[in-house]
């Protein structure tokens, strides 16, 4: 499992990805507009993602979508601002 230190999310991704459905995963948003910095990735019907980098040719990774649970990239005093908001809304789901 591979982790970014600036992205806070929902513990439930971390269970989510857990579950072994496919020998890869790659967590993607698919319900929230993306802004035009942020990664994107073509999925094809089975949620099997296509388009992302050289490597999918060789070695396949799925998609898991976020289910619009909370999370974010924090790269902007922005970001960080909007993080305080996100943990408040995550505290709540963990109760």
């Amino acid at each position: 499992m591979l982790l970014n230190s600036d992205v806070l999310f929902a513990p439930r991704f971390v269970k989510d990805m857990l579950v072994p459905q496919r020998e890869s995963v790659l967590l993607i948003d698919d319900v929230k507009p993306l802004a035009e910095e942020d990664m994107k990735v073509m999925v094809d019907v089975e949620g099997r993602i296509t388009a992302i980098a050289d490597i999918l040719a060789d070695h396949p990774i799925y998609s898991l979508s976020t289910q619009g649970l909370p999370w974010i990239e924090i790269d902007t005093h922005e970001d960080l601002a909007c993080a305080a908001e996100i943990a408040q809304k995550i505290d709540k789901m963990e109760v």
